[in-house]
């Protein structure tokens, strides 16, 4: 953001915190300009700029019969019920997370996302054969102003290194 604002001092950057299931509306009804999100989102609209990619990691109760393995395929999980899958969404890491040590399912995070969040309860697995979680920039497709062309540039440089 700094060097974005160094060289663009007429714009002023304003960070809006989002739920995960949010980010992809707030672009395209114009709450914000530009977003960093991590996939899966609905991308029609969107012009997204990829940026990285993380590791996914599956989190299970301490005391599921997988929670001592080493990492984990997709196809352990079969019959498994994953959280905020079709049915039910929660409205955050530490809801999603805390149903998990409840034993009410799991859940198959990037693995930044979940090593904030530490508890005796819960296991947290790689899962060897999942993709990654792309990381993305995104903003409207329609949206062309240099101002934005600017930041996307400057941050997907600054991001890639």
């Amino acid at each position: 953001m700094h060097a974005f604002e160094s060289e663009h001092p007429d714009c002023a950057i304003e960070l809006v915190r989002l739920n995960w299931f949010e980010q992809g509306e707030a672009l395209l009804d114009g709450t914000v300009d530009v977003g960093f999100l991590r996939r899966p989102f609905e991308d029609r609209g969107l012009r997204t700029i990829a940026v990285g990619a993380e590791t996914s990691v599956v989190f299970l109760p301490a005391t599921h019969r997988l929670a001592s393995q080493k990492t984990v395929l997709q196809a352990e999980l079969d019959g498994e019920k994953i959280l905020d899958g079709e049915r039910r969404h929660t409205s955050s890491i530490e809801e999603k997370l805390e149903l998990v040590a409840a034993g009410h399912g799991l859940a198959v995070l990037p693995e930044s996302v979940g090593a904030y969040y530490h508890s005796d309860a819960l296991a947290r697995v790689p899962l060897a054969d999942a993709p990654p979680h792309e990381l993305c920039l995104a903003v409207l497709s329609s949206r062309r102003q240099p101002h934005l062309r600017a930041f996307l540039h400057t941050a997907a440089e600054l991001l890639a290194t």
